[in-house]
Formats: structure tokens, sequence, C-alpha cells
């Protein structure tokens, strides 16, 4: 039998490489999350694990954490795949996420998950997002703010009705929508939008879309600024039945683009379109995690031209944010250019930059119930109230 004999320059020298060790892995480690039962929330990387507990590296020190203080989340991940998984998330990480499943515990890449939502806690309420809850998606993903379009489309098989208009998902990045209502003047229209790229992750994701809209007449939502002489007072020869005006008077109004006077223009008529016009336009959001993982931030930069028989290309450039305040409520925010916007106080020529501001709920009762299908809104642009349902 061999005995070692260790001097004290060799203990010395094992404690300094164990040192160098720890350091090593605790640089190279990847930081987690725990999420205690108790409320409490720990950020630090493991140095050391056990049946019962795990040693952590956090910014105040080396904790040890006993596993039965850990609250576990029971999580719905669905994959790119199409496939969809649930269990207990055991760990996360910027690359991986281990999930305890009816079949042992497994590791996905977090490139390959399209989305990952905590189901119900003990002690929270359904309706309940004040409280410290996990939730990395609200329970809206825009395709557009207010009247600009998303970098996203509606999932495979989604239905979206509004007031003016309604969209379905042909495929996971392909939808068509249009407005149903210009119908009533004979506007046939069709508005396809594609999403060329989808990428990222579940801390940052990003998605281009571009897409058109063709009508078959009407005018477009466009605005500009006439002046013209008209005579405002006319009267008839009893006599002779012959009409008379008198009174020129120069105008100045805010017109729809294509829109021209009728010859009753005092009567204050004007024409309808019925030429063939279209728009294109692309869009681009990135879309990140909130830090603490409550919801999202989405920030989208796009872009559209009209083209209308007679006129130049009609542009608009937009940057606009949405942010998830709880499940249900997102704020928004945008600021648009556009030479062809109207505002109702506005007179005369004016600096083409706007802004809208607004939010939207589906927590809101409607007739003493709540839909969550549906989704009202208010913003600061006209028309001030926006809803609808998506299926």
């Amino acid at each position: 039998m061999y005995i070692a004999i260790i001097n004290s320059e060799e203990r010395q020298s094992m404690k300094t490489s164990l040192y160098i060790l720890l350091f090593i892995t605790t640089l190279f480690a990847q930081e987690q999350v725990f999420y205690l039962k108790s409320g409490d929330k720990i950020t630090g990387t493991i140095v050391e694990e056990t049946e019962t507990t795990y040693k952590i590296n956090t910014t105040f020190g080396i904790v040890t954490l006993n596993k039965e203080e850990i609250q576990l989340d029971e999580v719905e991940v669905f994959l790119k795949s199409g496939d969809r998984l649930q269990g207990v998330l055991l760990s996360q990480t910027d690359d991986t996420v281990t999930l305890q499943t009816s079949f042992g515990a497994i590791d996905i890449q977090t490139e390959d998950i399209e989305r990952f939502d905590f189901k119900q806690k003990a002690g929270f309420s359904k309706d309940d997002s004040s409280g410290d809850d996990r939730w990395y998606f609200s329970d809206e993903q825009l395709m557009d703010i207010w009247f600009d379009p998303t970098g996203f489309t509606l999932k495979k098989g989604e239905f979206y009705l509004s007031g003016l208009s309604f969209a379905f998902g042909l495929k996971d990045r392909f939808q068509i929508s249009s407005k149903f209502f210009s119908y009533f003047i004979g506007d046939f229209n069709l508005r396809p939008k594609l999403a060329l790229l989808e990428k990222g992750d579940i801390k940052s994701r990003r998605s281009l879309s571009i897409g058109g809209h063709l009508h078959t007449r009407g005018l477009p939502n466009k605005y500009e600024f006439k002046e013209w002489d008209a005579f405002e007072e006319y009267w008839w020869d009893e006599d002779t039945g012959e009409e008379y005006r008198d009174t020129l008077v120069t105008h100045q109004e805010w017109v729809r683009v294509g829109s021209k006077l009728t010859e009753n223009y005092w009567e204050g008529n004007w024409s309808d379109g019925d030429k063939i016009w279209g728009e294109v336009f692309a869009a681009y959001t990135i879309s990140k995690l909130r830090a603490g993982g409550q919801g999202r931030i989405n920030y989208t930069f796009g872009g559209s031209l009209i083209f209308y028989p007679g006129y130049d290309p009609l542009p608009r450039a937009y940057a606009a944010l949405d942010v998830d305040i709880r499940k249900n409520i997102k704020a928004m925010a945008e600021v648009f250019y556009d030479p062809y916007w109207y505002m109702i106080f506005q007179e005369g020529d004016i600096v083409p930059l706007f802004f809208d501001l607004g939010f939207i709920t589906n927590s809101l009762p409607l007739w003493g119930q709540k839909n969550e299908k549906l989704w009202i809104g208010i913003h600061f642009q006209s028309p001030r109230i926006a809803f609808y349902w998506k299926f």
C-alpha cells in the first residue's frame, strides 16, 4: 500500500488550481434565473449541484438553494417544426431549455422554439397579470399598428374581423385581407402579405414582410390641399327659366386624392373614384423579451407607396413601438411621415410629420361579459376607436 504525502506547497498549488478551475467554470457558464416559492428571484451560475441543492455564484456571493425551495413552472412549448411539448421547466439558459416531460427530461434549443407559454401558477387567478409570474408572450401579436403593417402575419387558420375589414392566414407566413366595407361602393380589393424572414429565439426575434393592396375603384385615404374659384350664389329668372350665378369666391380645402369637383359643387358634391389603383408596402419588426420575462417590446419600421393614376407615387414612412403592459394590454406609439395625411384641425400647409399614441385590450366588458377574442383600442389619430375579433 502506498501513502501519498502532500507537502504544504503542493497543497497550495492544488488550491490555486481549484480556484482557477472555478473561475473558468464561472466565466464560461451561462447565467440562470431561479424563481423561489417565497417570491424571491435569484440570478447566477451553478457551480455545484447535489441531489438536493444547488450552489450558485451570484453578484452577492455564493449561495446554496434547496431544490425544494425552487418554484417549478409548468410550461407549454411550441416548436417551429409544429410539435408541442408540455412539462415542468427544470432550467433555462440563453441556448437551451430543459423540460421534464412525461417521457423524461429533454433539452430543447431555444432557436427551435416558436412560442413559450407559462401555465397558471398556484396562487394566481386566470385574469391576474400583476403578480411576479412569467409570461414571454402576450395574448396578442399585432399584424398591424393601427393602419400600418408590422413584420408579423397571421398564423395558418387564424381569422381576423374588424368593423371595416377581414383577414385570414392561408399559411404561417402568408395572409390575405380585404376591406369589405369598400364593397358597398363597388371596390373589390385584396391585400396579400408575405413574411420573407422570420428568425430568432425567445429573447429576440425578427420578421420582415412585404405586401400590396389592389383596388378596383374608390379613393385612397390620402388628402391634398386645393384652391379653386366657385360661385357661391345662384338664382333663376322666373320669366325665362334660365339660371344665373353670382359672387365668385376662392375656396381652400383638403380633399381626397383623386376626387374631382362636380358641376354642382356649391351643393358640396365630389366625384367618387372610378380608377384601378394600388399600394405596396414593407415592414420589419424586432421583438425583444422584456427584462424579468414579463412580455415583449416590439419595434417596427416600414413604408408604403400608393400608385393612383395621374399622381406621382404617394409615400409614407413610419416607426412604431408596441409594449406588453400585461398579457391582455398593449400600449402603442407611432411616428410617421406622410405628406398626404390630413387631421381635422389642421389648416393650410404643415410639416407632414405626425404621431399616434394609444392602447388595446381584450379585458373590457361588453354587454356585461368579457370576450377574450375581442380587442378594443383607443388612439389619438382618427378614427380614434378601433376594435376587432381574432379567432
